[in-house]
């Protein structure tokens, strides 16, 4: 699948922003949290994605959780994924995903859903 520009600069920021967290010897949601500090919109969808996936509590072996977040045509959005590797082949599956959303007011909150449902699909 190929991103464009913009997309694949987002997912390269937030892998390096996980990078710079572990160099520094911190949790990835509590320097984001700092980071962002001047962004409260940013901070409570990040603080609220990471309580509904349950941030912190352990998950089974070969298991992990990343997250990221982002800001775009102003709306706060931030992701949880709980993912697997296969110890055999290597190969990587999403378990689940949780998202905040904070677009405003949604005329349509079905369609605000499944855009943010399709961008998960594609991503």
């Amino acid at each position: 699948m190929a991103f464009g520009p913009e997309r694949a600069q987002c997912l390269c920021d937030e892998c390096f922003i996980d990078e710079v967290a572990h160099a520094a010897g911190k949790d990835p949601l509590q320097f984001r949290l700092a980071l962002l500090k001047e962004s409260k919109g940013a901070q409570r969808v990040l603080q609220v994605a990471a309580d509904k996936a349950g941030w912190g509590k352990p998950l089974p072996k070969g298991q992990g959780r990343g997250i990221a977040q982002h800001h775009c045509f102003g709306t706060d959005v931030a992701a949880v994924a709980e993912v697997s590797v296969n110890e055999k082949d290597g190969h990587i599956k999403v378990n689940r995903m949780v998202l905040a959303v904070d677009c405003g007011l949604a005329v349509n909150p079905d369609g605000v859903e499944a855009q943010i449902q399709g961008g998960v699909i594609n991503a």
